[in-house]
C-alpha cells in the first residue's frame, strides 16, 4: 500500500514539473494576444455618431450597422425600397392566386387575399378595383366598393375600368346617401315639433352632447366612458385614476361646444379663420396652451399620412373658410357639408 502511495505521488510529481511551464508560455502568450476585433468580424462595434443621423420625425436612422467581408449593409432608404418592392410582388401574387379562388367559388379566401393585396399595395389601382368589385358583385356593398373605385381613379385618372366602375355605382351611392340623408331629415322634424320647455326633449339634448363629447374625445384614445364624462360635466368632479389630460380633453370639448351653440351656430355663412382658432383655443386651451388658438409650425405625422407643411396653412385654411362661406356650401345639406368638411 505505501509502494503505490509513492508511486502515485511521484507521477503527481512529474506531471507538475512538466505541465507547469507548458501554462506558464501559454498564458504569456495569451497576454500578448492581440484582441482587437477585425473589420470583418460578426461582432462589429456600435457605430460611431458619424454614421447616426437623428431625423426630423425623431427616430435613429444608423446609416452602417456593420461590415461583415466588404459587404455594407443596405441603408434605411434602400431598404424602405426593397421592402415596397417585395410588396408590390406579393400583392401582385395575392391578386392572381385570388382571381383563381374565384374561379373555383371559394369567396372567403379569395376576398382575404383581395384585402391583403390592398393592404400591402393601397397605391395599386387593379388590387384596389379587384377588391371593390368583389364587394359589389358578392356582398353588394356598393358603399365601399365606390370608394375603391373613387381612390383607384384618385391615382388613375384615365383607367378605363375604374371610369367604368364608378359610372356604374355612383347613382347607386347618391340614392343611398339621399335616403339616409330623408331619414335624418324626418327624425329632426319630429323633434323640431316638440315644444322647447318639453321635459324628454331637453334629456334627449342633454345626452346626446354627452355622447357627441364622448366619441370626439374616445377617437383621440380618451379612455373615459359615458357615465364618467356625464360627472365630469354635471358635477365638476374629477374620476380617479384617470389623467389629468383626458380630464382637460373632456373640458376642452365642452368649451369648443359652447362656444359654437352660443356664437356660431346662427352665423353660417359668415364663418371666419379667426371663429375656427377660437374653437381650436377652447379644445386645446387646457391640454396644450402655447399651441391653443394658433396655426401649428411644425411638420406633424399622422400614420402614414402626411399632413401639409406648416408654410402652407394659412393660404389652405383661407381657401377652406372660403369654401364653407359659399353659397353652395350653406345650401348643402347639414350632413352632407360637415362630411366634406370634415374630409377638407
Amino acid at each position: 500500500m505505501k509502494k503505490i502511495s509513492f508511486l502515485l505521488v511521484f507521477i503527481a510529481g512529474l506531471v507538475f514539473a512538466y505541465v507547469l511551464p507548458i501554462l506558464k508560455t501559454l498564458t504569456v502568450n495569451i497576454k500578448d494576444f492581440d484582441l482587437s476585433l477585425s473589420s470583418s468580424s460578426i461582432l462589429a462595434t456600435f457605430p460611431s455618431h458619424s454614421n447616426i443621423d437623428l431625423l426630423d420625425v425623431g427616430y435613429l436612422s444608423l446609416k452602417r450597422i456593420h461590415e461583415i467581408d466588404g459587404d455594407t449593409a443596405l441603408t434605411t432608404k434602400e431598404s424602405t425600397e426593397v421592402e415596397q418592392k417585395n410588396d408590390l410582388s406579393e400583392a401582385e401574387s395575392c391578386l392572381r392566386v385570388g382571381a383563381r379562388l374565384l374561379l373555383d367559388g371559394r369567396l372567403g379566401k379569395a376576398k382575404r387575399l383581395l384585402e391583403r393585396a390592398v393592404a400591402l399595395a393601397p397605391s395599386m389601382p387593379q388590387a384596389l378595383l379587384a377588391l371593390g368589385e368583389f364587394l359589389e358583385v358578392h356582398q353588394l356593398d356598393v358603399v365601399r366598393a365606390d370608394l375603391l373605385y373613387v381612390r383607384a381613379l384618385m391615382l388613375a385618372p384615365k383607367n378605363k375600368q375604374a371610369i367604368k366602375n364608378r359610372i356604374r355605382t355612383k347613382d347607386v351611392v347618391v340614392m343611398q346617401d339621399l335616403t339616409k340623408l330623408k331619414q335624418i331629415d324626418q327624425k329632426r322634424l319630429l323633434l323640431s315639433n316638440v315644444p322647447d320647455s318639453d321635459p324628454a326633449l331637453k334629456r334627449i339634448q342633454r345626452e346626446a352632447y354627452y355622447h357627441h363629447i364622448h366619441h370626439t374625445v374616445a377617437i383621440e384614445g380618451n379612455t373615459m366612458t359615458l357615465d364618467q364624462i356625464r360627472v365630469i360635466l354635471d358635477t365638476g368632479l374629477s374620476i380617479g385614476g384617470k389623467s389629468v389630460a383626458e380630464h382637460t380633453e373632456v373640458l376642452g370639448v365642452d368649451s369648443a361646444l359652447r362656444y359654437i351653440n352660443n356664437t356660431l351656430v346662427h352665423r353660417v355663412g359668415a364663418i371666419t379663420l379667426q371663429d375656427i382658432l377660437a374653437i381650436h383655443l377652447r379644445v386645446l386651451g387646457h391640454t396644450d396652451p402655447p399651441a391653443a388658438g394658433h396655426l401649428r409650425t411644425t411638420q406633424v405625422f399622422v400614420g402614414p399620412h402626411l399632413p401639409p407643411s406648416p408654410t402652407r396653412l394659412q393660404q389652405l385654411m383661407e381657401q377652406f373658410v372660403a369654401w364653407i362661406n359659399e353659397a353652395a356650401t350653406v345650401a348643402m345639406h347639414p350632413v352632407r357639408c360637415a362630411a366634406l368638411a370634415h374630409y377638407h
